[in-house]
């Protein structure tokens, strides 16, 4: 049998159905080779061969999706900080920013 291996950024959430995913695919490998299809050595090598590129493949697009949301998380940031350190220069801003914490 094989072991999966994936790092998944927690945001993708997917772990779970690539785990089904791999399950299915190596039954069906397994039931081939059960019906004397293939070989078993062969339909486990597919299945392998599969499971490595699709992985590899989730886990690059994992990758580039959690540095996206860092990346907007930090420019979110910077924008949040930039627009307060605005109002904390400008009084009538800063009193008017400051009254309307109030009548929350």
């Amino acid at each position: 049998m094989t072991t999966r291996l994936i790092c998944q950024a927690r945001t993708r959430g997917i772990g779970a159905n690539i785990a089904l995913k791999d399950a299915v695919r190596l039954c069906c490998a397994l039931n081939m080779a059960n019906r004397a299809e293939r070989p078993v050595i062969d339909a486990i090598r597919d299945y392998e061969t599969d499971m490595i590129d699709y992985g590899f493949r989730a886990v690059r697009t994992s990758l580039h999706a959690m540095n996206q949301a860092v990346m907007e998380g930090r420019v979110q940031s910077m924008l949040s900080r930039a627009a307060l350190r605005i109002i904390n220069c400008i009084p009538p801003l800063k009193r008017r920013m400051y009254k309307r914490m109030r009548e929350e």
